[in-house]
């Protein structure tokens, strides 16, 4: 068969698009794995910002790895609330997440959300909410202390439930405070069953 240069075009695209698709879809799958770790283990940036928010309950710490990430997440109980506390390897406040039900949502966001995941999937279910709180450090410091988050930005994370090939499999979904995908993954193993607060 002979190829001219504008076959040769089209192959070279057509390849470029399914590696770039490859890369997209293992970019879309998230594996996770949280160990228990001492305060000994934490880098002090992350202790001084926990110390500094005056926690009344004991703050549990955790080691989150991911396929190429690692993490550190403080865990507690405060304000009646569950705070999860995200630090970069090197101790770099990431967000901070509060567990939530989902009718508690705004209804607008999750009218946004609904219609999003319902053109995704014939049926869903949601197993865990939470909304995140991103902003630099003072800020969020001073969101945990009042509890005021006018100066923060607010996302939702869902984790949801859905049949697949007659198995079910979970994803994980962010999305702004209007209800638009930030990001969205396919959860491979999460280590989240039975962590203590």
């Amino acid at each position: 068969m002979i190829y001219n240069g504008f076959d040769k075009i089209i192959i070279v695209c057509a390849v470029a698009l399914l590696s770039a698709e490859s890369q997209k879809a293992f970019a879309q799958v998230k594996f996770e794995k949280e160990i228990r770790v001492d305060r000994a283990e934490v880098p002090d940036s992350a202790l001084m910002f926990i110390d500094s928010c005056d926690f009344k309950k004991k703050v549990k710490w955790y080691k989150e790895i991911g396929l190429d990430t690692l993490s550190y997440e403080a865990k507690v109980k405060h304000s009646k609330k569950r705070y999860s506390i995200e630090f970069s390897a090197d101790g770099s406040l990431e967000d901070v997440e509060i567990d939530m039900k989902s009718k508690h949502l705004p209804s607008k966001t999750m009218r946004n959300i609904d219609s999003t995941l319902c053109s995704k999937f014939e049926d869903y279910s949601i197993v865990k909410t939470q909304v995140q709180f991103v902003g630099e450090t003072q800020q969020v410091l001073n969101f945990i202390k009042s509890n005021v988050d006018t100066a923060v930005d607010k996302n939702y994370e869902l984790v949801i439930a859905v049949k697949e090939d007659h198995a079910y499999v979970k994803y994980e979904y962010l999305f702004d405070a209007e209800g638009s995908i930030i990001h969205w993954a396919k959860i491979v193993i999460k280590n989240e069953d039975y962590i203590e607060y």
